[in-house]
Parts: C-alpha cells; sequence; structure tokens
C-alpha cells in the first residue's frame, strides 16, 4: 500500500512533474558527505581537467547538462569510468533553455524551468549528502585543494557552516600561454549544508543561495582552484549583454570582461595583478598552472595576507596584522581623526580587526538587536569581509540615533563602496 502522495517542494509552472523540484531531507537524514554538483553546457573540453581532482576531493558528483552540443554528457561519463568512480557519479540532463544572466534572468519567472533559480534548485534537489558544492564546469582544482576539500568534507560533520572557496581566473591564449589574475581575490561561497535555509532565490542578476545567520562563514586560502577562460570561445555567451558589466552590481565580471579584452588586444600587461605564464615546452599551460606554478608561487598570491578563519582546516595564516614591519593599515589611517565618540559594528570574521579602532571605540559584533544609547555618535564604522556579508549585514542593522560620519570598511575589497543615504526615518 502506497504512502500519501507527496505535493512537490517548487511545481515548476510548466507543469513537468519530472522538472518539479522536491527536497531530499523530507526522506529523513540525509547521509554524511559532500557531493559537487556541476551545472554545465559544452564543457567537454574542460571535464578531463576538472573532473578527475573532483572525484578525489569528494564523496559524490552530479553533474547536470543543459542542451550541451559538444558531447559533454558523454565525456562526463567516460572520465567518471576512468577514474573507476562511476558507482560515485551521476550525469543527468536539463532539456530545457536557461535564460541568460542579466536582463533574461530579470525577465523569467523563479518557478519556470527557463529560470536559473528553477534549474538550480532542481539540480541541488538530486544531492543526497549533508553539504552540497556548487562548483563549475571550467574550474580546476590543484593538490592543494584537493586535499582541504577531503579533509573539509569529514570536519564538516554536524556543523553548519558555509565554505568560501577563492578561485583564479586562468585566460588561456594556447597551449603553452596563459594569464592569470592575481589582482584580485572575489571571494564567493561554494560549499552549503542540505536544508531549508539554503534554497536558491532569484535576485536581480543570477540566482542566489540564501543561508542564515547563524552558519559559520570558513573563509579557505587562495592557490585551491584555478578557472578557465579560453581566448579563442566566448566566455560570456551565458549573460544577456556583457556591457551592462559595472562595479557595483558586478565587479567579478567586469573585471574578467576587462582582462578578456586586455588580453585580445595584446595589452595583458598593462592590467594590474595579471600574470603571463608560459609552460615549459611538451607541458600544457593548464597543467603547468596547476601542478607546477600556483603550487610553487610565494604567497599570499593576492594583495595582503588574510587571517585564518576560524575552524577551516589547512588555512595558513599571513604576516600578522600587528607586524611591526608592516604600514599602517587603511582602516587606521581613516580613522585617525575620527570624530568621537566612535562605534564600530563589527563582523564576527573581522574581530581581528576590532583592536585597530581608535581608543576607547565602542565596539559590538554582528549581528545584534541593539546598540548602546549614548546619544548621538561622532561616527559609526561598519565592518564587514566582502560586499556578500555587507548586503546580509545591512539588512539587519539596528536602529542608530542621528550622526556625523558613517564609514563602510570591506577588508577584502578592491573598489569603493558607494552609500546611499536612507530617507525612511529608519535612525
Amino acid at each position: 500500500m502506497s504512502g500519501p502522495e507527496r505535493h512537490p517542494d517548487i511545481a515548476c509552472r510548466e507543469g513537468d512533474p519530472a522538472f518539479d523540484v522536491t527536497w531530499p531531507w523530507h526522506d529523513g537524514p540525509l547521509e554524511p558527505g559532500l557531493t559537487c554538483v556541476f551545472r554545465v553546457k559544452n564543457e567537454a573540453r574542460n571535464l578531463p581537467w576538472v573532473l578527475p581532482p573532483m572525484f578525489r576531493a569528494v564523496q559524490r558528483v552530479v553533474l547536470v547538462d543543459n542542451l550541451s552540443d559538444d558531447g559533454t554528457g558523454e565525456v562526463g561519463h567516460d572520465v567518471a569510468e576512468e577514474c573507476g568512480a562511476l558507482d560515485r557519479y551521476r550525469g543527468l540532463s536539463y532539456p530545457f533553455r536557461v535564460s541568460r544572466a542579466g536582463a533574461e534572468h530579470r525577465e523569467t519567472p523563479a518557478d519556470s524551468v527557463h529560470s536559473l533559480t528553477h534549474f538550480y534548485n532542481w539540480s541541488f534537489g538530486q544531492v543526497r549528502t549533508a553539504y552540497s558544492m556548487k562548483w563549475d564546469g571550467d574550474m580546476v582544482l590543484t593538490a592543494d585543494g584537493v586535499d582541504v576539500l577531503r579533509d573539509l568534507s569529514w570536519q564538516l560533520e554536524g556543523r553548519e557552516a558555509v565554505v568560501v572557496i577563492p578561485r583564479h581566473p586562468l585566460t588561456v591564449v594556447d597551449e603553452r600561454t596563459g594569464w592569470l589574475d592575481l589582482g584580485k581575490s572575489f571571494l564567493e561561497p561554494w560549499v552549503y549544508p542540505m536544508g531549508p535555509d539554503y534554497t536558491f532565490v532569484k535576485a536581480f542578476e543570477w540566482e542566489v543561495r540564501e543561508w542564515p545567520e547563524r552558519a559559520e562563514r570558513l573563509v579557505l586560502p587562495d592557490g585551491l582552484a584555478v578557472e578557465l577562460k579560453w581566448l579563442d570561445a566566448d566566455e560570456f555567451s551565458h549573460w544577456t549583454d556583457p556591457s551592462q558589466f559595472n562595479a557595483r552590481r558586478s565587479p567579478r565580471k567586469l573585471r574578467e570582461w576587462q582582462i578578456d579584452q586586455a588580453v585580445r588586444q595584446g595589452r595583458g600587461a598593462e592590467i594590474e595583478g595579471l600574470v603571463e605564464i608560459v609552460a615549459p615546452p611538451g607541458v600544457h599551460i593548464v597543467d603547468h598552472v596547476v601542478n607546477t606554478w600556483l603550487p610553487r608561487a610565494e604567497r599570499p598570491l593576492v594583495g595582503r595576507p588574510r587571517p585564518a578563519a576560524a575552524g577551516s582546516p589547512g588555512v595558513a595564516a599571513g604576516k600578522p596584522a600587528d607586524d611591526p614591519g608592516r604600514a599602517m593599515d587603511p582602516l587606521q589611517v581613516a580613522l585617525r581623526n575620527a570624530a568621537q565618540p566612535v562605534l564600530g559594528l563589527v563582523h564576527p570574521d573581522c574581530a581581528h580587526l576590532a583592536p585597530r579602532l581608535p581608543e576607547g571605540a565602542t565596539v559590538v559584533q554582528l549581528p545584534t538587536e541593539s546598540v548602546p544609547d549614548t546619544g548621538r555618535w561622532g561616527t559609526i564604522v561598519l565592518i564587514v569581509p566582502d560586499r556578500d556579508a555587507l548586503q546580509r549585514a545591512v539588512a539587519r542593522l539596528p536602529a542608530t540615533r542621528a550622526t556625523r560620519n558613517v564609514g563602510v570598511f570591506l577588508e577584502y575589497a578592491d573598489e569603493v563602496v558607494t552609500l546611499t543615504p536612507e530617507t525612511t526615518g529608519r535612525g
């Protein structure tokens, strides 16, 4: 006798039950481990580099092919077989045209099979482990990346954490030449628990995976992965209009576009932080960068040293923040003559920066429901790691009385954040 009929968690508006979303946790506890989910289109060239290290790093792999015409699905199966990982591999097909990021995405309902949001939710609905990992079909792990993820998968068991993994774009010019971007560090969460608080929702330009403030946020070190950008391909075909990239909403894509254009025009050397690498004869540039150049490169790879995230495996701290040989940091410079009294609203990942606030400053760790009521603050500074954390923090800031100066310090940002005063009388 069959049980009661289960209704989908997200029914697609096109009415195809095979592509409704039903979350796996309804069937009971998920098995321990980490599943890497690839959503791919025409990645056959990349998969022989991408999949083997991932099979060594995680317990399961799900590859969802979206209308590829280059044999991506077949290559995925063949690589899994060569790696002896067919029992841990699942290849699926998503047979609908998915709206491109940007304007097309904004115009597509979130519950449509043509929406990035629904595509992602359906893909992650195939996961049966406690943790899932979003990964792209052009991202290659180094040996260090394999080791860190392999250790991470069991260390996350019993915890609730979101893991941020930096990656470094590699523009491949030919078999021996490439340009590696070490000029900026774009931090993006890739590993999440599976559960109702960690699903995808529609955002302005693309899909966004939600996660609650209670989750830990672990930041892994640079040098674990490269993202392949082939100069002989259109790396922006999944965007409606690359000319709409801007520093406020899409700084990472803007830099990728600028690098692409510069390398095509022979101006790669003009881009700060862009490093030209030439592989030895007989060695492909991808193999050389992943297996030799990147592991041997001097740390830190990008910008200044970053502190280790509490509890994150394999994270080596850089030069201590209080090293006397280091120049005064921008936070201290900006607040040197700050109007008193000073209130510092500090994200927990930036607790190490609190001692750099002016003497006598009041420090409140986020999230918080209220701040000390001392009347008018001379200066309020919000200290967060990056733009993602800034968006989450601002949405939950407590009310404060009028203040003379308001500032935001993003520890890992490369562009100035523009503040737009609120006119609703909130505080």
